[in-house]
Formats: structure tokens, C-alpha cells, sequence
């Protein structure tokens, strides 16, 4: 298995790392340090041991999840700066001359939210032949959930929010047996 793979099977002991994987460049460095603690805790040198090793014997559950408290800073680092990138690199386009450079990211949102709302409209009131109807709830669905709630996010910040009701929702989850 590969270090991705392990360490996600691994966030079912310590479900706040799940953040770490989803949407980062760095998620393949974020889950080898994952995996070298899983290693460590086992005192295997093979990722599918390791892995093993946690799920067979409750007290490396708990070892683990101390030692992944322990590195919970420098993983949270490694995550902030993906996204503190995409907020630097905004405020070095707003204090350029180029009007076209310093305004492109809002041309970009407005163009994205007019041709989303025109879908929406259009998948509203215009008659869809049967077989195009899941085509249009397909793209209805990314529109939604991916281009208008990535515009929303960018603009709000919604990352720290978003991390709380997560933990909030896992914390849950797992203390009523689901």
C-alpha cells in the first residue's frame, strides 16, 4: 500500500488528520509523516505492519494517537501554508498596476457565478430530455458543491469553521457507535 492509503486507514484513530489529505499538494508528505509515526509507535519498518500492529492491540491505538498529538503542530503547518499560499499570491496580484492582474480572481468568480446561475436556471425551467437528466444533475451537483462553494470559501475562509463542525461531526460520530 502506498504511505496515502495507510495513513487514511490510520485516520480512523485519529480522525482530525483526514483535513491534512484533502485538497493539499503536500497531502503525500503529510501522510508519510503520518506513517513514520505509525512505524515508530510499532516498531515496524513496513507501512501494512505498522498499520496492522495499531488495529490489532487497543494500547498502540492510544500510543499512536499520543504521538500524533505530539506532531499535531508541524502537520498543521504544513496545511496552513497550502492555504496561506493561495491568499499570498492575492495580495501580490492587488498591488500590482496591471488592473487586469489585480482584478482577474473576481472576473474569474463573477464569470463562474453568472454561468452557474444561468445552469441553474436553465436546469429550472427548461424542459431536459430523459436521457440528459442525470448529465444535468451531475453538473448541477459540481456546480453547487465544488464552484460555488470554493468561490465562498475563498472569499469568506471558511477552512478553520468548516475543520470545527468536521472534528465537531467525528467526535460525534464515533461516540454514538455509528
Amino acid at each position: 500500500m502506498d504511505p496515502i492509503t495507510v495513513a487514511m486507514a490510520l485516520a480512523q484513530f485519529v480522525p482530525y488528520i483526514t483535513k491534512l489529505f484533502t485538497g493539499s499538494d503536500k497531502a503525500a508528505e503529510v501522510a508519510k509523516k503520518v506513517v513514520d509515526v505509525a512505524e515508530a509507535v510499532t516498531g515496524t519498518t513496513v507501512p501494512e505492519d505498522a498499520l496492522r500492529a495499531i488495529q490489532a492491540n487497543p494500547d498502540k491505538v492510544l500510543e499512536f494517537q499520543q504521538a500524533m498529538a505530539a506532531q499535531q503542530v508541524d502537520l498543521e503547518k504544513a496545511y496552513l501554508q497550502d492555504v496561506q499560499s493561495a491568499r499570498h499570491m492575492q495580495e501580490v496580484a492587488l498591488g500590482q498596476e496591471d488592473t487586469f492582474s489585480k482584478r482577474f480572481v473576481y472576473w474569474f468568480a463573477a464569470a463562474w457565478s453568472l454561468f452557474a446561475m444561468s445552469y441553474f436556471a436553465a436546469v429550472t425551467f427548461v424542459d431536459i430530455p430523459e436521457g440528459g437528466q442525470r448529465v444535468a444533475d451531475t453538473v448541477l451537483g459540481v456546480l453547487i458543491t465544488s464552484v460555488v462553494g470554493v468561490m465562498f470559501a475563498y472569499f469568506y475562509g471558511s477552512t478553520k469553521g468548516g475543520e470545527a463542525k468536521s472534528a465537531l461531526l467525528a467526535t460525534k460520530t464515533a461516540g454514538s457507535g455509528r
